[in-house]
């Protein structure tokens, strides 16, 4: 894990092709993890292991869409 401090010099450097962060993203850090500057997520354990997968990805999307 490289925190969120990659994620932000990356952003800064403005590079050009797009890059995805990966790896401890939820539903719930989004915000935080957007807040860097990334503009794409994978997001994998957190849908997978939710009760309820199509209702997980929603919830993903809206926080995506949130930060648009």
């Amino acid at each position: 894990p490289v925190g969120l401090e990659v994620p932000r010099l990356i952003s800064e450097l403005n590079p050009p092709i797009p890059f995805f962060c990966i790896g401890g993203i939820t539903r719930k850090n989004i915000p935080e993890v957007l807040a860097t500057g990334a503009k794409r997520v994978v997001i994998v354990s957190d849908i997978l292991t939710a009760p309820d997968s199509a209702a997980a990805v929603r919830e993903a999307q809206a926080a995506l869409n949130a930060s648009i």
